[in-house]
């Protein structure tokens, strides 16, 4: 692992092949037992036993997973901020906080959360446990749902819970007084209270198309039918010539109506405008009465066609943050949306926005990923992969201050389609609560860089639909049918990053997004690797190298392996590996400080030496090197039951804590070979 530089011999470590068959009694070095057996065609690369999870991700975050090096204003509870060029969240302690969020935590797993690098949960109507263990939290609320539902017609493509409710409903005002009394009350004044959400996936949509499917005596129709007063007040003579198909010649004949109304943009405009207003003003109002310390975060938007102008203003002036579940429907992982409907949304209610669901499924469980959304990858490396380009692409766009993963336990495989139950590979853990070991890696690796991946934004000039991020593959032609069908629009849309995508792609035929910034670059284009994504991340005393879905053989520039002060830096070298995970930090002298592998057994360089084998693939293992001591510390889970280091005189091991000796075994000369205590 280590080189020859300026002359002073660094110690050259190589974990060497140790090769031997069956476990030895007593159980496998890293995993007392094997823990709970996969069922047939399940995910393979999960994590058992589970990672004593006791670290943070870095050291310089607050209480509430703020960072510290960039400051706001302190107010005692979160807010919105401008800093530095984008929107941030502050933390209570006035710190900016870039909230990654994941839904469905258990209390007795915050631990993992936080070891993963999220700083925030998602729950239900309470206060989560996982709020005891120092978490931020946000709740929903069903305010809208507590109105009569309106007989508008349902969207194809939707989920069956996508309706709009009467909010002009007399009696609403104080059912949502009492919803906010009951969600918000007891927590208001909590600091570790992000804020709420007004409802899920409510239908933003098809308001005046649906007007005269309701009863004459509905309170919605009522309303409307005032606001069309008012239209014409100031129009004589064109109620009469906008509603000829129904003969309408008096306000009051609009009460009676049914069927569909005529098209009068500006008379849609300004009912769907009232409708906002009225809907977001009555929640604001009950909100802000029981807890005017904390955010709203709006409601979470369907994906699809934006809601008009009207709505998206109305909402800006009561939310603090919009929010979206924005899957990437398609499976090349970055969608157009994210570069075009969501800066439409942002500029038009000039407000900060959330991504309040997103995530992938993997084909390689059980889980038949039919009742759900999509997109569907063919791995869990896939997924962690997908993972890292999302919110790369997010936290560059300095309007974003949220992403919300869901969620943390897979469904259940046997969904009831008429009950809508999902039965997807969502989670980050299985049904036995494993976590899956690629997933939740790129998870870590992708949190922990975010306050480096968001700080700083600069528009791609060659680009500008893009912040420090762009897309690198586009090998699907998409036509405008499809691109309708997607957005469930009436007419053909063209795609509006056809003509924006580079045709050059190097040797990254598989890489999702290109990712440019001070500290952290993700698929480089000086990159001259085979994998299919990599990070490099650079501080003041240190640099890491993740490479993700290795290919076999990967080449890239020496001083990503040894330093930047190694000869011949950008000489390219040559790796062979089987990990589908690799990470590796050095510091200034070129010393390795950490190695992670996540599912694989080895590691070659320039076809000569081994530099790391295990006896058999591991689904984790890291090794933690302190040279002021001379120990190296062990961390691996799944069997296996040697382990070699080469060239290590003076050094001790250690596995968990517990010195472990060396054993008499036949190994390259040089090599120490160390097993398990008691072996």
């Amino acid at each position: 692992m280590f080189g020859e530089q300026d002359g002073a011999k660094i110690w050259r470590f190589r974990l060497a092949a140790c090769l031997c068959c069956g476990l030895l009694a007593g159980g496998a070095f890293g995993a007392d037992e094997a823990g709970p057996p996969n069922p047939p065609g399940a995910a393979p690369v999960v994590i058992w036993p589970d990672l004593p999870y006791d670290e943070p991700v870095r050291d310089d975050l607050d209480q509430f997973g703020g960072y510290t090096g960039i400051q706001g204003t302190k107010t005692g509870f979160f807010h919105t901020e401008q800093i530095g060029g984008r929107w941030w969240l502050v933390t209570p302690e006035g710190n900016a906080h870039f909230l990654l969020s994941m839904r469905g935590v258990s209390g007795d797993s915050a631990h993992r959360l936080k070891a993963w690098g999220f700083n925030a949960s998602r729950t239900g109507s309470r206060r989560p446990a996982t709020a005891d263990a120092g978490i931020p939290y946000l709740v929903r609320g069903s305010f809208l749902r507590k109105a009569p539902p309106l007989p508008l017609p349902s969207k194809a493509g939707f989920p069956p819970w996508v309706r709009f409710y009467d909010v002009f409903d007399p009696e609403w005002p104080a059912i949502c007084d009492a919803h906010a009394q009951e969600l918000l009350e007891d927590i208001a004044g909590d600091p570790y209270f992000i804020g709420f959400w007004i409802d899920n996936e409510p239908l933003l949509e098809g308001w005046y198309d649906g007007v005269l499917l309701t009863e004459p005596d509905a309170p919605f129709r009522k309303a409307f039918v005032e606001v069309a007063r008012a239209y014409y007040a100031e129009r004589p003579g064109q109620l009469a010539e906008d509603w000829a198909a129904h003969n309408v010649t008096e306000i009051e004949d609009l009460l009676e109506l049914e069927g569909t109304p005529p098209d009068v943009p500006d008379l849609a405009h300004a009912w769907e405008t009232a409708v906002a207003e009225k809907a977001f003003s009555t929640v604001a109002a009950a909100a802000n009465k029981y807890a005017p310390q904390h955010l709203n975060f709006g409601v979470r938007m369907i994906s699809g066609v934006p809601p008009s102008p009207g709505v998206l203003e109305a909402m800006g002036r009561y939310c603090d943050i919009l929010s979206m579940n924005l899957y990437s429907i398609l499976p090349d992982r970055l969608l157009t949306p994210m570069f075009t409907i969501l800066p439409y949304i942002h500029s038009v209610s000039g407000v900060p926005l959330m991504i309040s669901e997103f995530s992938y499924r993997g084909e390689d469980t059980l889980h038949p990923n039919t009742i759900g959304a999509p997109p569907s990858v063919p791995t869990q490396l896939d997924r962690g992969i997908g993972y890292m380009s999302y919110i790369a692409a997010v936290a560059s766009m300095p309007f974003f201050v949220a992403t919300s993963w869901y969620t943390y336990r897979d469904d259940p495989v046997d969904g009831d389609w008429d009950r809508y139950d999902e039965d997807c590979n969502f989670g980050a853990v299985d049904r036995q609560e494993r976590p899956y070991a690629a997933l939740t890696e790129a998870m870590r690796l992708t949190n922990s860089a975010i306050y480096d991946l968001a700080a700083d934004p600069v528009r791609n000039e060659e680009c500008p639909l893009f912040w420090r991020t762009e897309l690198m593959r586009w090998d699907r032609q998409w036509d405008e049918r499809f691109l309708q069908r997607y957005a469930r629009a009436e007419e053909p849309i063209p795609d509006p990053l056809a003509a924006m995508l580079p045709e050059d792609r190097r040797f990254h035929d598989s890489y999702w997004i290109r990712h440019t910034g001070p500290k952290v670059s993700i698929n480089t284009e000086d990159f001259v690797g085979h994998c299919d994504a990599h990070m490099v991340w650079r501080e003041d005393d240190w640099q890491q190298l993740a490479l993700f879905g290795i290919q076999n053989f990967t080449s890239f520039p020496r001083n990503l392996w040894f330093g930047p002060d190694c000869d011949d830096p950008d000489e390219p070298l040559l790796m062979e590996s089987n990990a589908r995970i690799l990470v590796r930090r050095l510091d200034n002298a070129g010393r390795v400080e950490r190695m992670t592998m996540v599912d694989g057994s080895f590691v070659r360089l320039d076809f000569a030496d081994f530099v790391f084998r295990t006896d058999r693939k591991v689904a984790y293992m890291d090794l933690r090197f302190d040279h002021e001591n001379q120990t190296v510390r062990i961390l691996t889970r799944s069997p296996i039951n040697q382990l070699g280091l080469q060239n290590i005189e003076g050094w001790q091991a250690e596995w968990e804590g517990i010195p472990v000796e060396p054993i008499d075994f036949p190994a390259p000369p040089g090599m120490t070979v160390f097993a398990p205590p008691g072996q």
